[in-house]
């Protein structure tokens, strides 16, 4: 019969109580080492913030009607971006403190646990940011801090990134100026010296001077056909031919006029799209200095940073205390176990 099934049941339970001695002592006395020498993780704490973000600066009198700041979509990635992590949390002792490998490990776990969430503010055109972050930390307020900061980076990038782009606009209009200004230059000249040509000022104008010339043409012919002066013929006779002249010129009065009408509607089209260009280049040049001035009154704290412990110095303690103690237990068990398995085989 087995051995085992041959012991006692007192001799069993005096087994089942020395296995659990050998496995509470070295626990508790390892427990009771890390609660009395081991000065635990610094607590944990929860930094919130909430912030509102303008994805529109409105601008009824700008030339491109309303030009997007941001796409509310890529806030998240904008913000955990290591690059802005890393230039937010310079500076601070929380990081300035650590060695290389320290900062290092920090920057990690601020990508690791920092979140956001980007809500649509109720009846109104902006977002809410919701930013947040568990590091642990003995100093609370560096962590508030650090929000802080996540944000004024992320905004400085931001507007400054919106800043380049009006800017690159702005100068493009004034590089354009001087294109439509040559072009208005040109057809006021053209239109100016079309009116000044001779032929085409006797067509121009209600009644137009040629007809007043015919008229008076014809009736100095007339006043020669009935006149007994000895050259009266033949000067009726040049008269008769300029009037031929003039007719001829008369005729063409239509295509004068179209021609006109046509310079006069490209230099009128040429003079609008001046005059509405720099008005555009006013607008835009107003709005690049509003975003200059103003655009961080755009972006209010709703919510200003808090940071609350999640986790005390002390719960770390003993949570360590816990699993070391635990692992020094079973280690020591199975170290009995073998040594009565290998005896046992012996």
């Amino acid at each position: 019969m087995d051995r085992h099934y041959r012991t006692t049941p007192p001799k069993r339970l005096r087994r089942y109580l020395g296995y659990g001695a050998l496995f509470l002592i070295p626990a508790a006395a390892v427990f009771v080492l890390v609660q009395k020498h081991f000065t635990g993780l610094p607590p944990r704490h929860l930094a919130e913030m909430t912030f509102r973000i303008d994805p529109q600066l409105n601008r009824e009198d700008s030339a491109g009607g309303s030009t997007a700041m941001m796409d509310p979509q890529s806030v998240q990635r904008e913000i955990r971006s290591r690059h802005k992590l890393k230039e937010a949390v310079q500076g601070l002792p929380l990081y300035e403190k650590r060695d290389e490998a320290g900062r290092a490990f920090l920057l990690e776990q601020i990508g690791e646990h920092i979140r956001c969430k980007v809500e649509r503010a109720i009846g109104e055109d902006s977002y809410l940011v919701d930013v947040a972050v568990t590091v642990p930390s003995n100093e609370p307020e560096q962590l508030e801090e650090l929000l802080r900061r996540v944000r004024d980076v992320y905004l400085r990038h931001t507007v400054r990134n919106l800043l380049k782009a009006e800017r690159r606009k702005l100068d493009s209009l004034r590089q354009q100026t001087k294109i439509f200004t040559d072009d208005y230059d040109l057809d006021k000249k053209r239109l100016e010296a079309f009116r000044a040509d001779r032929d085409n000022a006797l067509l121009i104008g209600d009644p137009p001077e040629i007809d007043t010339i015919i008229a008076e043409k014809k009736a100095e012919k007339k006043q020669l056909e009935h006149s007994g002066a000895p050259d009266a013929a033949e000067r009726a006779a040049v008269l008769a031919r300029e009037l031929i002249q003039f007719d001829a010129i008369r005729d063409r009065r239509p295509t004068v006029l179209q021609q006109l009408a046509h310079r006069r509607d490209k230099h009128d089209k040429t003079k609008k799209r001046l005059e509405d260009h720099q008005k555009d280049v006013t607008a835009q040049a107003e709005y690049v200095a509003r975003l200059e001035e103003k655009s961080r009154d755009r972006f209010d704290i709703v919510e200003g940073p808090t940071a609350n412990p999640v986790e005390s110095e002390q719960s770390t303690r003993l949570v360590v205390g816990l699993a070391l103690g635990a692992m020094a237990g079973l280690f020591l068990s199975l170290i009995y176990l073998l040594v009565r398995i290998v005896t046992a085989g012996d």
